[in-house]
C-alpha cells in the first residue's frame, strides 16, 4: 500500500514539472511579443515584416524577431533591407536576395529602382541602372563632376584608353577622363595615333604635337604618317618626313610653287647661301631661307665666290660681273682673283687687274700679241671715234631723229636694245619716242600691269588732287576693274572700282619689255594677298624694297609707315622689272607721278659697219 502512495506521489510531481515546462516555454515566446507591440496579431506561425508600435520593422520567423537575418524582403511590393532582422531606414549599400543573384541599390532602406549610377560597397564603385548592377556595361559613367570608365559594371582604376561616348572620343587615364591630358593616343594601345586636347579628340587640331620628345605631324586630329612637307607651328616652319619632324635634314623644299631652304628641320630665314635638291645637281641662290629667283650677282659659298643668274649658278659663264658697285672677271662662273688682262663686255673692252676692275688703271697693254691703249681701265681703241660724226653716249630730245655715221661719213646700220623708247632703221636713223610713264587721266579704260594712283580727297573727274594711294591693275572686265593693293585695311587685298571712277587720279603704264615681264609684276603683286601689316610676309616686302639699290631718298620704309607704294615697287623689284618704270622705285605715292612724269631713260644702240661693231648710249633728257 506505502508503495503505492510513493508511486502515485513520483506521478504527480512529474505532471506538475511538465504543466510548469509548457508554463515556462509560452511565455519565452508571449515574453518576446511583450516587449515590442505590433499592429496586427503575432502569433507562433507569423514569418515576414511586421511593424513595432514603438519601434519600427522588424522580421520575424515563426512569431519571433530574427536578429540573425539580413537580406532583402519584398513587402506588398516594395523590397526592404533587413539588417540583423531590423529594416535599418538609413542604410545606403548593395545587397542580393537570400545572398545570390543581381544586385540592387538599396537607399534609405529600401531598393531605389530609380537610381542610376555609381555606388562604393567594399572599395570598389559598381555601376548601377535602374536600381540594379549592371554587369555588362562597359563605358563611362557621370559621378559628383568627374567621368570615370567602368568595365564590366565596375570602374577599372587602371583603365587608359580612347572611349567614345555619343560620337566624341575621350582620354581616359587611371579609370577617369583627365581633362588635362593634351599628346597622342590610341585607340586600345594599337592602330591611328590621335591628336587630344583637354582630353579629348580634336578633330579640327592640324600641326605639330610633341610626343615624348618627338614631333609628330598631325592633320585633322590623326597623325599623317604618309606627309612629307613643311608645316607651320608656334611661328616657324618645320619640314616633316613620313609625319614625324626630321632635325636631320637639311635640302630645298617645294611648298606651294615657292622653293624654301631648310637647315636642320627648320626654314632659317636668315639663311643666305647656295644649295642643291637633294643634294645633286643645280645650285640655287636662296635668300632670306628661300630660293631667290630675281638675284643675279656674286655669291661666296665656302670661301670661293660664284656668279648667279636669275637664281640659277651658270657654269658656262666667263665673262664680267658686276656686284655692289664693283665689276668682278668670273671663269666658268667662279671669280678668278688671279685673272689680269682684257676682256670684253656689250661691245667695249676693260682692263682687269686680280679679278676685278680698278678704274684706275692707265696704259698700253699687250694680250695676244695686240697692245691696248687703257685709259681708266677702259681700252679707248675698242671703237673708232670720230668727233662730232658719233660718239659712244650722247643726250637726245623726245621726237628727235638721230643719225649715226661711221669713220667714212656712211649711214650705220643700227639696232636698239629697247624698243620702248627708240625706233631704229638700216639707214642709220634713230626717233626718239616720249619716254614718259604717266598718264594724267583717271578715266581711260586701263591695262592688266598698270598702276593706278588714287586721290581719296576728291570724287570726280578731273581729279589733280594729291595721290595717296596705289595699286596694280590685275583685269578690266567691262566697267569694272580689279586692283591689287598693299596696306588695303592694313593687308594686301583686291579692290573692284568702276571705270573713271571720281577717286582715280591717273595711271602709270610701265614699260614692259614683254608680256612675260607684265605677268611676272601682276603674279608677284598677286601672290602676296591675304598678307596683313606687321606679318612676316610685310615684313619680307619691307625687306625687297629695302635692300634694292638706290633706295629713294635713302630712306628704308619702316613697319610704321604706309607701304602701298613700297609694295608696288617691291614687286617691280622681286619680278627682275625695275627697268619697266625706268626712273627707279619708291615707297611715296605722290614721288611715284613725279618720277614717272621724268624723261629719263636710256636706250643702247649697237652699230655694225665694215665688220667692225660700235655701241651707243643715248639719254632722253627731257621733252
Amino acid at each position: 500500500m506505502g508503495e503505492v502512495k510513493n508511486k502515485r506521489l513520483i506521478a504527480f510531481m512529474l505532471l506538475i514539472v511538465g504543466m510548469m515546462g509548457i508554463l515556462f516555454s509560452c511565455n519565452d515566446v508571449y515574453a518576446e511579443n511583450t516587449q515590442l507591440r505590433w499592429y496586427g496579431d503575432v502569433n507562433q506561425y507569423t514569418t515576414g515584416l511586421m511593424e513595432s508600435k514603438s519601434n519600427g520593422w522588424y522580421y520575424l520567423k515563426n512569431g519571433k524577431v530574427d536578429y540573425h537575418y539580413t537580406n532583402l524582403v519584398e513587402y506588398y511590393g516594395t523590397w526592404y533591407y533587413i539588417h540583423d532582422g531590423y529594416l535599418d531606414w538609413n542604410a545606403n549599400t548593395i545587397s542580393q536576395v537570400d545572398g545570390g543573384g543581381a544586385w540592387y541599390k538599396v537607399t534609405n532602406g529600401k531598393i531605389d529602382w530609380q537610381f542610376t549610377g555609381l555606388t562604393e560597397y567594399n572599395n570598389t564603385w559598381y555601376y548601377f541602372e535602374n536600381g540594379v548592377l549592371n554587369w555588362k556595361y562597359s563605358g563611362l559613367v557621370y559621378h559628383c563632376g568627374e567621368w570615370y570608365y567602368v568595365k564590366n559594371g565596375a570602374i577599372d582604376w587602371n583603365y587608359d584608353n580612347l572611349v567614345e561616348y555619343y560620337g566624341v572620343w575621350y582620354d581616359v587615364r587611371n579609370g577617369q577622363i583627365d581633362w588635362n591630358y593634351s599628346a597622342l593616343s590610341q585607340v586600345n594601345g594599337r592602330g591611328q595615333w590621335y591628336k587630344v586636347t583637354n582630353g579629348k579628340v580634336d578633330w579640327k587640331y592640324t600641326g605639330l604635337v610633341n610626343y615624348y620628345g618627338t614631333w609628330y605631324y598631325v592633320k585633322n586630329g590623326i597623325v599623317n604618317w604618309n606627309y612629307s612637307g613643311l608645316t607651320y607651328y608656334n611661328g616657324g616652319w618645320f619640314y616633316v618626313r613620313n609625319g614625324v619632324l626630321d632635325w636631320n635634314y637639311t635640302n630645298l623644299v617645294n611648298y606651294q610653287g615657292t622653293w624654301y631652304y631648310v637647315d636642320h628641320g627648320k626654314i632659317d630665314w636668315g639663311e643666305y647661301t647656295l644649295a642643291q635638291v637633294d643634294g645633286k645637281g643645280t645650285w640655287y641662290q636662296v635668300t632670306n631661307g628661300k630660293l631667290n629667283w630675281s638675284y643675279t650677282g656674286l655669291t661666296k659659298f665656302y670661301q670661293t665666290w660664284y656668279y648667279i643668274e636669275n637664281g640659277v649658278l651658270k657654269w658656262n659663264y666667263t665673262g664680267l660681273v658686276y656686284d655692289h658697285n664693283v665689276w668682278y672677271y668670273c671663269k666658268n662662273s667662279v671669280l678668278d682673283w688671279d685673272y689680269t688682262g682684257v676682256v670684253e663686255y656689250n661691245g667695249h673692252y676693260y682692263y682687269v687687274q686680280d679679278g676685278k676692275i680698278t678704274w684706275g688703271y692707265n696704259g698700253n697693254v699687250e694680250m695676244n700679241g695686240q697692245t691696248y691703249e687703257v685709259v681708266n681701265s677702259t681700252v679707248v681703241n675698242s671703237i673708232v671715234l670720230t668727233q662730232d660724226k658719233y660718239s659712244s653716249t650722247r643726250n637726245a630730245k623726245v621726237g628727235e631723229t638721230i643719225r649715226m655715221l661711221d669713220e667714212n661719213d656712211h649711214p650705220m646700220p643700227l639696232t636698239s636694245s629697247d624698243t620702248r623708247i627708240a625706233t631704229v632703221n638700216d639707214q642709220g636713223d634713230i626717233y626718239i619716242k616720249n619716254g614718259k610713264l604717266w598718264i594724267e587721266d583717271g578715266t581711260i579704260t586701263p591695262k592688266r600691269g598698270d598702276i593706278i594712283m588714287y586721290c581719296w580727297n576728291l570724287r570726280e573727274q578731273p581729279n589733280d588732287g594729291y595721290a595717296n594711294h596705289v595699286g596694280i591693275v590685275t583685269s578690266v572686265n567691262g566697267n569694272k576693274i580689279t586692283v591689287i593693293e598693299g596696306n588695303k585695311s592694313d593687308s594686301v587685298s583686291y579692290r573692284t572700282i568702276d571705270v573713271a571712277n571720281g577717286y582715280i587720279r591717273g595711271y602709270i603704264r610701265p614699260r614692259y619689255v614683254s608680256d612675260e615681264e607684265r605677268e611676272r609684276v601682276v603674279n608677284t603683286m598677286e601672290s602676296w594677298n591675304g598678307i596683313k601689316e606687321g606679318s612676316e610676309g610685310h615684313k619680307e616686302i619691307l625687306r625687297i624694297y629695302n635692300s634694292h639699290t638706290p633706295v629713294a631718298r635713302g630712306y628704308l620704309v619702316q613697319l610704321k609707315d604706309s607701304w602701298c607704294a613700297t609694295a608696288v615697287s617691291a614687286a617691280f623689284i622681286q619680278a627682275n622689272a625695275v627697268d619697266a618704270i625706268y626712273n627707279g622705285t619708291e615707297c611715296g605715292c605722290e614721288k611715284m607721278i613725279e618720277k614717272a612724269d621724268q624723261v629719263t631713260n636710256k636706250v643702247t644702240i649697237t652699230g655694225l659697219s665694215n665688220g667692225k661693231t660700235y655701241t651707243f648710249e643715248i639719254t632722253v633728257t627731257n621733252s
